[in-house]
């Protein structure tokens, strides 16, 4: 066994039994690294969740919904830039029924003029444009005035038969150049109509109707016929109405056999 000695005092042997001495302050410093050095929490700092996370899949649905949005509003920004154009085509619309109409209308006159004047009697078968004008009214908002002339060649009498239908009262007076008389006075009311008489011994007359209509005047010229031939002239004034458009039609019928 060995001994030892008195500086030996205080040294151990280490560990592993070398037998390299530790002195009194070598241990000293270790006892402090070992106090002071403490394990590092190696437990990372965790960030704050986010308050609203998508997946993948709400994120293909917030597209969707985003582009549905973006349609919507370039169907009504498209409705609303094409306003105008759809007002434009509905006046376009409406102006051509009414005008088709007119012209049926116009057309249908015309050929009742041309039926009465075929007729035994063609002064008696004016009552066709009272008729026909009487259903007219009842079809659209309308404002007619029709005048029937008939020039008989054999008896150079000439019947003149004004139809009213103007939606007002009518007064006029009826002229017609080296007749007997030379001109009739006549008072309408809405949808009526009268037949005043001539004898006429001229060949052509100048023919003039001058009514007055909610205190506004309006004159009609015809050249009637009055030879040894029958001789029908007709004028056939014609207004369509329907929602703020007006058409209207002045025509003139003539047949001489």
């Amino acid at each position: 066994m060995n001994a030892v000695s008195k500086n030996d005092r205080g040294l151990s042997l280490a560990p592993h039994g070398k037998g390299i001495p530790l002195g009194q302050a070598d241990r000293k410093i270790n006892l402090v690294k070992k106090q002071t050095k403490r394990p590092r929490n190696k437990q990372a700092i965790k960030k704050p969740a986010p308050i609203f996370t998508l997946g993948s899949g709400h994120k293909g649905q917030m597209f969707i919904i985003a582009a549905i949005f973006m349609i919507v509003g370039v169907i009504l920004l498209r409705n609303v830039l094409s306003l105008p154009a759809l007002t434009q085509e509905k006046a376009f619309q409406d102006i051509s029924y009414l005008d088709r109409n007119l012209n049926n209308v116009k057309n249908e006159f015309t050929y009742l003029a041309g039926v009465a004047s075929v007729q035994p009697i063609p002064n008696a078968s004016a009552s066709y444009l009272f008729n026909f004008s009487d259903y007219i009214r009842g079809q659209f908002d309308s404002k007619m005035l029709y005048v029937f002339i008939f020039s008989n060649g054999t008896t150079n009498n000439i019947s003149v038969t004004i139809g009213n239908y103007l939606q007002n009262n009518i007064s006029g007076v009826i002229n017609l150049t080296d007749s007997t008389p030379t001109g009739q006075i006549f008072n309408l009311n809405d949808k009526s109509y009268v037949t005043v008489r001539f004898n006429a011994s001229q060949t052509i007359l100048n023919f003039t109707i001058n009514y007055t209509l909610q205190n506004r005047e309006t004159v009609e010229k015809l050249y009637v016929n009055s030879s040894t031939r029958n001789h029908v002239a007709a004028i056939f004034d014609i207004t369509l109405q329907d929602t703020g458009i007006t058409v209207r039609s002045k025509s003139v019928y003539n047949r001489t056999w």
